[in-house]
C-alpha cells in the first residue's frame, strides 16, 4: 500500500470516531431513570410517589393547626362567658341581691358562631350545656363536646359510624360568692399580738428585740472565770448540755450559762406569736427592752 492510499484511509476513519464520540455524549446527557426519551417533560416515578406523601403530611399539619385554633377559640369563648358571669355576680352583690346559682354559656356560643375560620375542622356543632350549676364549694364546671372531621373521609380515623374524632373538654372556674365586711357594732377591737419563747419568762412586742436575737460567742476555759455578762454576773455550767471543765465554751451576752456546743437547746430561740391576753395568762411579764 502506497503512501497515498494510507492518507486516504486515515481521512475516512477520523470522521467516524468523532461521530461515535458525539453520539455517546448526547446519550449520557439525556439518560434519566424510568424516563422516556421521546417525552422530555414527563414526571418521573419518584416524583409521583413522593408527591402524595408530601401532600398528606402537609394536610395533616394543617389539620393539627386548625384543631389548636378551634380549641383556643373555644376556651376564649368560655372565658368570655365567665367574665360576664362574674360581672353580673358583683353587680348583684353590690345591690344586696341574691347571687346567681348557675353559669350561662350564651356568650360562649355567640363568640364561637362568629369564629367561622376556626371551625373548618369541626364536624357538626359544639355541644355546650345551657347552664352549669354552681357547686357547693363555689366551683363551676362546664363540659363541652365536639367532633373533629378528618380531611380524608375514607381514612380509618374516628368512630365506627363514620364520624370524626370525639373530644370532650371541661372548664373549671371559681364562682364569685361575695364578701361581707364587718357590720357596724359587731366590730371587735383587734387583739394585740406579742412574741414569746418556749423557755422565757417575758413577752416581747417587737420581733427585733435583742432578747429574741441571740449573739453567741466562744471563749476558752482559761478565760471563763474573768468573763461577765451584761448584768455583771458570772457564767455557770448549763444544766442541759453539761459542759466539761476545760475546752472551748459558748456564751451569750445576756445569759448566765456557758455551753458545750452551739447546738444546745438553751441557745435556740423558738419564737411564736400569741395574743397579749394569752401571754399574761401564761404568767409572762413585759420585756423591759422592747416594751
Amino acid at each position: 500500500m502506497d503512501e497515498q492510499t494510507k492518507n486516504k484511509n486515515k481521512n475516512l476513519l477520523i470522521p467516524s470516531l468523532k461521530a461515535d464520540r458525539k453520539m455517546n455524549i448526547v446519550q449520557k446527557r439525556r439518560a434519566f431513570l424510568f424516563s422516556s426519551r421521546k417525552n422530555r417533560g414527563s414526571m418521573t416515578v419518584e416524583a409521583s410517589m413522593v408527591l402524595p406523601v408530601f401532600l398528606f403530611f402537609m394536610m395533616t399539619l394543617l389539620m393539627g393547626i386548625e384543631m389548636v385554633r378551634l380549641q383556643s377559640n373555644l376556651f376564649a369563648g368560655l372565658g368570655s362567658s365567665e367574665a360576664i358571669h362574674m360581672e353580673k355576680q358583683i353587680q348583684r352583690a353590690l345591690q344586696d341581691q341574691p347571687l346567681l346559682g348557675h353559669f350561662n354559656v350564651d356568650a360562649a356560643e355567640e363568640y364561637l358562631n362568629g369564629q367561622e375560620n376556626g371551625r373548618l375542622c369541626l364536624l357538626g356543632s359544639i355541644s355546650i350545656g345551657n347552664q352549669s350549676d354552681v357547686q357547693g364549694n363555689g366551683r363551676i364546671e362546664v363540659e363541652v363536646q365536639y367532633q373533629i372531621k378528618p380531611f380524608i373521609y375514607w381514612l380509618p380515623i374516628g368512630n365506627s359510624n363514620g364520624g370524626g374524632l370525639c373530644f370532650e373538654d371541661e372548664l373549671f372556674v371559681h364562682d364569685f360568692n361575695g364578701y361581707r365586711g364587718p357590720v357596724e357594732g359587731d366590730r371587735r377591737e383587734e387583739e394585740e399580738i406579742v412574741y414569746i419563747t418556749e423557755n422565757g419568762t417575758r413577752y416581747h412586742t417587737d420581733t427585733g428585740c435583742v432578747s429574741l436575737r441571740i449573739s453567741v460567742q466562744t471563749v476558752h476555759s482559761s478565760r471563763l472565770s474573768a468573763m461577765r455578762n451584761q448584768s455583771g454576773g458570772r457564767y455557770y455550767p448549763c444544766e442541759r448540755c453539761h459542759p466539761s471543765k476545760s475546752g472551748v465554751f459558748f456564751i451569750t451576752g445576756d445569759g448566765d450559762r456557758y455551753h458545750r456546743g452551739a447546738d444546745c437547746s438553751s441557745l435556740k430561740r423558738t419564737v411564736r406569736a400569741v395574743t397579749l391576753e394569752e401571754a399574761v395568762r401564761m404568767g409572762r411579764s413585759a420585756c423591759s427592752k422592747c416594751s
